[in-house]
Order: structure tokens, then C-alpha cells, then sequence
């Protein structure tokens, strides 16, 4: 699981290099958001998904074969397209699952992409990377946002009471799990949640913790973060 985790790690932090200095048009007619538009930033992130453009388009959804090693079987990679939403998604199952994530914030003054990756099993799950990039229409190129990025920065620790022992803390750590993914939705754009691996007890009944999951808003050319809170979603 950790070499799993660890050359996933490897294959996105190259991805991202390649984005940073990929130079390409975004198609932005009028300010007239279509699939078009979505597919030509996406294709900047996502070089490979150009093989697979129209039937994302027509069908929202697209699934690619990975061969594997002579005498296994082929593996999977589904991809789910939101034109509604601006995201795209792909999931990999390989003795665990990856999920990449993409979304896409539209304003009068910028064009921002988030991308997430996380990949784990029931049991442990791993954030791979979560990063912002912003659109210069001058350069036409995306750009590593280091400063907004830094809202986004969340440890354990801040899911805890102020007045938590840090040992409290550690034992909890030892069978827990917090990661971000984007949300599907108008209301917000991306979640970061913590999660009891045990399976012996009901994290909402943990007395130490301010809640179980952060959550993200864009507005007006803002990011606005949350205070933990409980929630069954």
C-alpha cells in the first residue's frame, strides 16, 4: 500500500511540473461556458483524456482499458465529467483505489482549476496532493497558486478541541484518516473530512472532537473556509 501510495505521489507531482509549464489556449467565447470550454482546460491537466473527448461529451462518462502483466486481468479507469458543475473525476482500482479530481471556478476576473488526488483502501487513505492554479490569460498558461493554497492547509489537529492532550490526539491518529475531495455541488467547492477507521465507534460521539468535516466556498473571487462541524454525509 505504500509503494502504491508512493508511485502514485511520483506520477502526480511530474503531472503537475507538466501543467505549470504547458502553454495552451482555453476556449472562452463571450464569457460562454460549454462543454467545449470545460474539455479545453481539462485537456491542459489531463493530456490523455483527448482520446476519450467525445464520449465524455455525449455520455458524460468513459471507461479505459489498462492492459495489465500476460495473465492478469485488464484494469479499469473511469472517468465522470459534470458540465453542470465544471468537475471531472477519475477512478483507478489497482489493490486500492486513486481518485483523481479536477473543478473548474469560473469568474469575471479568473479562471481557477482545483485539483485533488487521493488514493487508499477502507482502512487508510492517503492525500496524494491538493492544489490551485489560476489562469493567465495574458501568457494563456495556469499558474501554482501558493497563496490561496494555504487556507486549504489542514492538520488532525485542528478537527480537536482546543483543550485536547496531545495524547488523545496521537491514539486517534493511529486509526484515522482526513482527506479533501471536490464537492459536487453549487454550495461549495471542495470538503476535507475526517474519518474513524476502527469501525468500533461512532465519531460523532467523540466528545474531543469539534466536528468531522471543513468545508470550502468561492466567492466573489474569495475562498471561505469553515469551522469543523458534524455531519452524516
Amino acid at each position: 500500500m505504500i509503494i502504491f501510495s508512493l508511485l502514485f505521489l511520483i506520477i502526480s507531482l511530474i503531472n503537475n511540473l507538466i501543467v505549470a509549464q504547458d502553454k495552451g489556449s482555453i476556449k472562452l467565447t463571450e464569457n460562454k461556458i460549454n462543454a467545449d470550454s470545460l474539455m479545453s482546460i481539462f485537456k491542459l491537466f489531463w493530456p490523455k483524456i483527448d482520446s476519450i473527448e467525445n464520449e465524455l461529451i455525449n455520455k458524460q462518462n468513459a471507461e479505459v482499458i489498462i492492459s495489465s502483466y500476460e495473465g492478469e486481468p485488464d484494469e479499469t479507469c473511469n472517468y465522470y465529467l459534470d458540465t453542470v458543475n465544471f468537475t471531472l473525476r477519475s477512478e483507478y482500482n489497482s489493490g486500492g483505489v486513486s481518485i483523481s479530481e479536477l473543478r473548474i471556478l469560473f469568474s469575471d476576473q479568473t479562471v481557477v482549476v482545483i485539483r485533488s488526488s487521493f488514493s487508499g483502501t477502507s482502512s487508510f487513505t492517503n492525500q496524494n496532493d491538493l492544489l490551485i492554479y489560476n489562469y493567465n490569460f495574458n501568457e494563456k498558461t495556469f499558474s501554482l497558486d501558493t497563496i490561496n493554497i494555504k487556507l486549504f492547509n489542514v492538520e488532525l489537529k485542528d478537527y480537536f478541541k482546543e483543550n485536547t492532550p496531545d495524547s488523545i490526539i496521537s491514539e486517534f491518529e493511529g486509526h484515522s484518516s482526513y482527506f479533501f475531495h471536490i464537492i459536487y455541488n453549487e454550495t461549495g467547492i471542495a470538503e476535507n473530512q475526517l474519518f474513524d477507521n476502527s469501525f468500533e465507534k461512532n465519531i460523532m460521539n467523540n466528545n474531543w472532537l469539534k466536528g468531522n468535516k471543513i468545508t470550502f466556498y468561492y466567492k466573489d473571487n474569495k475562498f471561505i473556509k469553515t469551522e469543523p462541524y458534524f455531519s452524516n454525509e
